[in-house]
């Protein structure tokens, strides 16, 4: 993979995105500032900002990056609901222009990039950060992202940035916002309650592990919500495997499609 597989790469995940606006959900799509023509014209989706000069509003052009840097994740989540935003698009190279999005945002870049230009621990909390890795659970906590759902990963990759292992990852993620699933396991107080959820995106050949960690409250209850449904595809993803354990018990995790796009409850047995 090169510099045009990166390119071609984020067009594909844009194109993507015309045929994929979820029923019921909103059409809006957020990415940075920059990508908005591409999403417009080959996407066929509305966007939160354009590069097209004609913003709607100062907010309109601040908002994607205030979403990015986040690391409020309620907050986040309520941004995406106000500006109708059913789609992330994020480009794996998206972390190089976080000083960009500080001055967009008006936040202070020494918060989240050290002198070097290196991130700094700031900024690994960010959303943007989860975003480009999984959504896996930031450090000190035990949840992956639950509000959006990986439904595309481009089939090309940037060579520029690779995972662990020393893999190029994907050139661009799309994300999905929906309610999730909320899971609900009655048990003794302090007990903990784990999911685990592995999802294969076969075209991309790339896979993801979803993982919640949380102990039952003082009402005899643990609650976990869940993006991902186990009985049909996630986008372009497919769970291969899906399991919860709480104290002695366990078991195979059976989550409808339905309850991950209404928030229906799931009570685990």
């Amino acid at each position: 993979g090169g510099p045009a597989d990166a390119v071609l790469g984020e067009r594909t995940a844009i194109e993507w995105l015309r045929t994929r606006a979820p029923d019921g959900l909103p059409r809006g799509v957020l990415s940075h500032w920059d990508r908005g023509h591409a999403i417009e014209w080959a996407g066929d989706r509305p966007t939160v900002a354009t590069n097209f000069g004609s913003y709607v509003g100062v907010d309109s052009y601040r908002d994607p990056a205030r979403f990015f840097l986040a690391d409020d994740l309620r907050a986040a989540e309520a941004l995406l609901e106000r500006r109708e935003v059913g789609h992330v698009l994020v480009p794996v190279s998206l972390p190089r222009l976080t000083a960009s999005m500080c001055r967009i945002a008006g936040l202070p870049a020494e918060r989240y990039l050290l002198p070097s230009g290196a991130p700094a621990p700031a900024w690994r909390r960010t959303l943007l950060a989860r975003l480009v890795d999984d959504g896996r659970p930031r450090e000190g906590e035990g949840t992956s992202l639950d509000f959006l759902r990986l439904v595309h990963a481009a089939t090309r990759v940037d060579p520029a940035f690779r995972d662990p292992s020393g893999r190029p990852r994907p050139a661009a993620f799309v994300w999905e916002r929906v309610p999730g699933a909320r899971l609900e396991r009655r048990g003794a107080p302090g007990e903990v309650l784990e999911v685990l959820v592995d999802v294969d995106y076969p075209a991309a050949g790339y896979a993801l592990a979803w993982r919640a960690r949380v102990e039952v409250e003082a009402d005899g209850r643990a609650r976990v919500r869940l993006p991902y449904a186990t009985d049909g595809p996630n986008g372009d993803g497919v769970v291969r495997r899906a399991r919860w354990s709480c104290g002695a018990a366990d078991g195979v995790l059976t989550v409808p499609e339905q309850a991950v796009l209404t928030g229906g409850a799931v009570a685990l047995q």
